[in-house]
C-alpha cells in the first residue's frame, strides 16, 4: 500500500486557500448591497367621496394608490381647514371623516406619503362635498354647564335639555 505524506504546510495553505475563496465568493454576493431609495412618488390610482345612509353629517374617502401608503386629508370649509392623518399604511384606504356640519360645502383634498421613503408624497385630486340641511323635525339640544366645583380641569358638569320643535 502507497501512502502519501504531505507537509504541514500544505494542509495550511489548503485551509488559507479555501478562506480566501469564501471571502472572494462573500464580496460577490450583492443580496446586501442596498437597493437604490425609492425617488417615485405613489400615484392616486382613484379616490371618491360617499356619504354614508345612517351618517349624513359624515364622508367616506376611498382612495387607491399604486404602492404602500398612509394617507392625511385636508378638509376645508373655504374659512377653516383642518388636516388628519391615518397612519394606516396599505394600497386600498377607505378612511371617514367626521365633524361636518349641516348645509355646508368643503373640500377634501388627500395626501398619499410612500412608506418606502416618508416625505415621497402625491397630493390627490381637490374633492367637493356639501352636507344636506337637517331634518325639520330635528330636536334642538341645549345645554347648561352646572356645579363645577370639584370637578377636574378640562371636565364640565351640564345638565341636558331637548325642546322639540314648533
Amino acid at each position: 500500500m502507497l501512502t502519501q505524506r504531505f507537509s504541514p504546510y500544505v494542509h495550511i495553505r489548503l485551509l488559507i486557500g479555501a478562506l480566501l475563496l469564501g471571502f472572494a465568493l462573500a464580496a460577490c454576493d450583492n443580496s446586501n448591497s442596498s437597493a437604490p431609495p425609492d425617488t417615485t412618488p405613489p400615484v392616486v390610482v382613484s379616490s371618491t367621496l360617499s356619504t354614508p345612509t345612517t351618517v349624513p353629517l359624515a364622508r367616506v374617502l376611498a382612495i387607491t394608490t399604486d404602492e404602500p401608503t398612509t394617507i392625511s386629508i385636508s378638509v376645508s370649509d373655504g374659512t377653516t381647514t383642518w388636516t388628519h392623518n391615518f397612519t394606516d399604511v396599505g394600497t386600498t384606504h377607505s378612511l371617514p371623516i367626521l365633524g361636518l356640519l349641516p348645509s355646508t360645502s368643503y373640500t377634501v383634498t388627500p395626501t398619499a406619503t410612500d412608506t418606502a421613503t416618508p416625505g415621497n408624497s402625491t397630493q390627490g385630486s381637490a374633492l367637493p362635498t356639501t352636507t344636506a340641511a337637517l331634518p325639520a323635525d330635528f330636536p334642538v339640544i341645549t345645554g347648561n354647564v352646572v356645579g363645577q366645583t370639584g370637578v377636574a380641569p378640562g371636565v364640565m358638569r351640564s345638565e341636558e335639555h331637548t325642546s322639540e320643535l314648533q
